[in-house]
Order: structure tokens, then C-alpha cells, then sequence
């Protein structure tokens, strides 16, 4: 980890291959699922193991348009094949999920090569172990994940499942059934697997280059370490959840700078990515109400990094509701959000990095306050108070094989939106067929404004499952 000054310096960013994953995840996670695992179950270890091999093979195009222009252009066009392996005893069994990618993707050709997910379980009645590379994700809220720090994301993937934004972290978890009712889950990740941010693939001006990033050593200290209590009753969930390690989401801040004293141009300004630790205490419940479920779920979220705490990134209380209807064959889910930042001041500077007075004034305190600014923007902290409202309606028809989803999200705050309509067809014989939209729309200067116009697209997807 290079750190030779208050400055530092790295290598050169331009766009970044994005890794598109497959359907089909190891492990199912349930858009309104509290944990993974069920209970475990006892049993003779001399039962003959079982084996499964399954997976899909998938082809999919994305049509978008430059950026700063109406020229359409292939953002991504692939071919992908994904195999699952769960071997499985009565005590033992394990889960490996390959993905093998090749195509163009953002104007690159590539081939990859990518283990999702590669872990091993046993189970000693009540209590159940898991060791490897999974995805794991917590809250009562998916829509809302404020609880959940464990799961890194990319949410660049070229992919129609949105799971497959989700990443898999090397982990060890321990889950303790308490009867029938409660369950107590630990999970520690050594190693830390950052979110792929948006600067990724916003466009950012030529001399901004990505330099090498300031991630934790991986020695045993440097970890995250979350604790789960789930209860589960009659007529209601509840969940606690406590965090503390590194938070998914790097900040930003200046690395070295190539300033041309007689002309005052801006060669190179390096962009860095730095974790830093944060603590989160979260609780959530979860009410069936005949046809409705209501969920509510709040989470207070602590920052241990003293260097970027009040500057870069802030303390913070978030809220969320979310009611469930389901009659028949549609499912309507509505929520609203509000996240209140504590020890809010602000910020000194706009979230721009263009070259000009503002960004180079008082070198080298004006550049950090920008940096500052950028990472304020897309953890949506530049306000005291960010509210969101969203509705997903889901459906299927004609024996399951049509089958609908429409997500919209409304940024209030900054007036932004999503919106990411898809249509699949179900031919039956494993194939399925779906084409959609996805769109990201706000005004001048705000994220979705930078980030929508490269990754707004149309996309048509063939997936086969076997």
C-alpha cells in the first residue's frame, strides 16, 4: 500500500471492464429474507453424500448511447456459462458456483473467468459452520440495505437478474439454533472486497486517473465482524443486527497531482479509493397482515475513521417502511425511506473534479474538499435529510411462463429516478427470454446525471437452465 505523501500517487484509471454475472446464484437470497440458512438438522455421518450439478447458459446484448452524443453503441454483448456444484451429506456439504463470460463489454473485448462462490457447511445438530467465498445478505428491507455492510456490490453488472449486483466475500459464519423460535448467527470476513463505485464509469475528465488504493493489510485485526439475533414468532419477525469493520463503500480522496506551475493546467489529479471502519446497530420487524406484509427497519451508523469522520463521511440514522401485497398472481411492494445525517455541516466545496479556480484554490485543501464533496454525493450525504419513495410490482401469468417486473425508486432529495421495467418469457424447456430497460435519470450535477447517461440501455437476454 503506497502512502508517500499527503499526496499519493497510484496508477492511471480510464474505464474498467465490469464483470456480468449469471442467474442462478448459489445461494437464493429472497428479495425479503432474513438469513440464509435454515435450521440445522441432524443425522449419521455414514449416509452416502449426494451430488448436484446444475446451471445455465446465457447470451445477452446491451444497446445504450455515448455519452455527450445520440450515436447508440454496444455497451455489452457476451456469451456466459455458469456451473453449480452442491455436493451434500447429512452433516456435510459444500456449494461451488463458476462462471466463464466472453464477448465485448464498453468497447473491450474480454474473457473471464470468475468463482462466485466456493464454501463448505457442517452441521452438529443446533449448530451450523460455513467457510469460503459466499454472498450474504441481511435486513428485513432488500430495497434498503442500511443494515447490511457484509455485502459488497457492483451495480454496473450488465446482467437482467439484479442479484447478480451482489458480490461474494471470503467469510466464516456460525449459525446456533436456540429451538424452534430463535436463531444467533456470527459471521467474520477477514479479507475485505469493496463495492465497485461509480467512478468506475462515470465520465470523469482526462487527467483523472485511478490510482492504487488505500485497502486494509490482511492480517487478522483488519477485519469485519457482524452478529445476527433472529426470533421468529406466531405473528411476527424480529431481527437485531450489530456491525464493526470496513464499510462496502471506499471514500475518495486526492492522490498525486501534476500541476503545470507557468500555465496553471492540470495534467494528472490521481483518484484514490480508501476504506475506513464503521460501526452499525440495526434492528427490524416484519408483521404478516392477511394478504400484506409490513416491515419496518432503522439502523444507527457510527464512523471509526477520525481522519474522514465530519468531512468525508458522516454518522447517520436510517428509517424504512415497506408494505407487501400479494392477490393472485401480482405482488405489489411500496416503501419509503429517510436517512438523517448526524454531525451534519455543509460541504466546502461542489462535487465537481472539472479543472478551474474553484478546484485549484488552495492547493492542496481545495482538490480534498472536492474529493470530499464526490463521496458525499453517491452515499447521499451532501443533504441533512435524503428520502426515497419506491414501488416494485411483480407478476407471472399464463402458467408462470410471462412474467413482469417494473421497479420504480423516486430520489426525492435530488429529484432522481429509476426505473427498470423487464418483460420474460418462459418457452418450456428451460429457456427464458427477456428484454427490458434500465434507466437512471436526474438534473444537472446530481449522481444519477453523471452516471445514468453511460449506463441507461436496452438489453435482450437468452438464458437456458439445466
Amino acid at each position: 500500500m503506497e502512502n508517500t505523501s499527503r499526496i499519493r500517487c497510484g496508477r492511471t484509471l480510464r474505464r474498467v471492464a465490469l464483470l456480468a454475472l449469471l442467474a442462478g446464484i448459489g445461494i437464493r437470497t429472497d428479495l425479503r429474507s432474513q438469513s440464509l440458512f435454515d435450521a440445522a438438522v441432524g443425522g449419521d455421518l455414514e449416509d452416502t453424500p449426494t451430488s448436484w450439478l446444475g446451471g445455465f447458459v446465457r447470451s445477452a446484448v446491451y444497446l445504450g448511447k455515448d455519452h455527450g452524443s445520440d450515436a447508440f453503441r454496444f455497451q455489452s454483448v457476451y456469451g456466459q456459462a455458469g456451473l453449480v456444484l452442491t455436493p451434500s451429506g447429512t452433516r456435510a456439504s459444500a456449494r461451488a458456483d463458476l462462471r466463464i463470460r466472453s464477448g465485448s463489454e464498453w468497447g473491450t473485448g474480454l474473457t473471464e473467468v470468475d468463482l462466485r462462490e466456493a464454501y463448505a457447511t457442517f452441521r452438529a445438530g443446533p449448530l451450523s459452520l460455513h467457510a469460503g467465498k459466499k454472498i450474504l445478505s441481511w435486513g428485513m428491507i432488500e430495497a434498503v440495505p442500511s443494515v447490511d455492510k457484509l455485502t459488497p456490490r457492483d451495480p454496473a453488472v450488465r446482467s437482467p437478474d439484479e442479484n447478480e449486483q451482489k458480490l461474494g466475500s471470503w467469510m466464516m459464519q456460525a449459525d446456533l439454533s436456540l429451538g424452534s423460535n430463535f436463531r444467533v448467527t456470527a459471521v467474520y470476513k477477514p479479507l475485505y472486497t469493496p463495492s465497485n463505485l461509480p467512478v468506475s464509469y462515470v465520465p470523469l475528465p482526462d487527467y483523472v486517473t485511478l490510482g492504487a488504493p488505500r485497502y486494509p493489510d490482511d492480517r487478522p485485526g483488519e477485519g469485519s465482524l457482524g452478529m445476527k439475533a433472529d426470533l421468529y414468532g406466531k405473528g411476527v419477525d424480529a431481527s437485531l443486527y450489530a456491525f464493526q469493520g470496513e464499510d462496502p463503500w471506499p471514500a475518495l480522496e486526492p492522490g498525486a497531482l501534476d500541476l503545470d506551475s507557468l500555465t496553471f493546467q492540470l495534467h494528472n489529479l490521481e483518484m484514490v479509493r480508501r476504506s475506513y471502519r464503521t460501526r452499525v446497530l440495526g434492528a427490524g420487524l416484519a408483521v404478516p397482515a392477511g394478504p400484506l406484509v409490513l416491515r419496518t427497519q432503522g439502523a444507527w451508523t457510527e464512523v471509526m475513521d477520525d481522519e474522514l469522520r465530519g468531512s468525508t463521511v458522516f454518522p447517520e440514522i436510517a428509517l424504512a417502511a415497506e408494505v407487501e401485497y400479494s392477490p393472485g398472481q401480482l405482488t405489489f411492494l411500496g416503501g419509503y425511506s429517510v436517512k438523517h445525517v448526524l454531525e451534519y455541516t455543509k460541504a466546502a466545496a461542489s462535487p465537481s473534479l472539472e479543472a478551474g479556480p474553484d478546484l485549484l484554490s488552495g492547493l492542496p485543501a481545495g482538490v480534498e474538499q472536492h474529493f470530499s464533496a464526490f463521496t458525499r454525493l453517491y452515499n447521499d450525504q451532501l443533504e441533512p435529510t435524503f428520502h426515497t419513495l419506491y414501488l416494485i410490482l411483480e407478476g407471472q401469468w399464463l402458467q408462470n411462463r410471462l412474467s413482469v417486473r417494473v421497479p420504480v425508486f423516486a430520489r426525492l432529495t435530488t429529484q432522481e429516478w429509476i426505473f427498470r421495467p423487464s418483460l420474460g418469457w418462459q418457452t418450456g424447456d428451460g429457456l427464458e427470454v427477456r428484454a427490458g430497460f434500465e434507466g437512471l435519470f436526474g438534473p444537472d450535477g446530481s449522481l444519477f446525471d453523471l452516471a445514468g447517461p453511460p449506463l441507461n440501455c436496452a438489453f435482450l437476454a437468452l438464458t437456458h437452465s439445466f
